[in-house]
C-alpha cells in the first residue's frame, strides 16, 4: 500500500472522545534571522572551544550585524555582546601576561 491509500483515512473512536479532538495545526514559519542567530552563536561557542578566537569573533560580530535594527532579538544581541566581551577580556589578558 502507497501513502496515498491512507489519506483520509480515521480510526474509530468512541462518539464521546472525538469530540474532544482537534485536527492538528500545521506550522509553516519559522523566524530565520533568530535560527541563524542561534546557529552562529552556537559555532562562535564551539570555535571559541576549540581556540579559534577569530571564527569566534566573526560568528559572534555576525549576530550583531543580523539584530542591531531588531529589537525583538535582544536575547541574541546580549549573548554575542557577550561572548565579544570574553574574548577581549581574554585577548588583553594574554596581551598583558610576560
Amino acid at each position: 500500500m502507497t501513502d496515498h491509500q491512507y489519506e483520509g483515512f480515521v480510526l474509530p473512536m468512541p462518539v464521546k472522545l472525538e469530540r474532544l479532538v482537534t485536527a492538528p495545526a500545521t506550522r509553516l514559519s519559522v523566524d530565520v534571522r533568530a535560527m541563524a542567530a542561534s546557529c552562529s552563536l552556537h559555532a562562535g561557542q564551539v570555535a571559541m572551544g576549540q581556540g579559534r578566537v577569530d571564527l569566534a569573533r566573526e560568528a559572534f560580530s555576525e549576530v550583531l550585524t543580523l539584530h542591531t535594527q531588531d529589537e525583538t532579538s535582544s536575547f541574541y544581541l546580549a549573548q554575542a555582546k557577550n561572548f565579544l566581551a570574553e574574548i577581549e577580556n581574554g585577548v588583553q589578558i594574554s596581551l598583558k601576561t610576560p
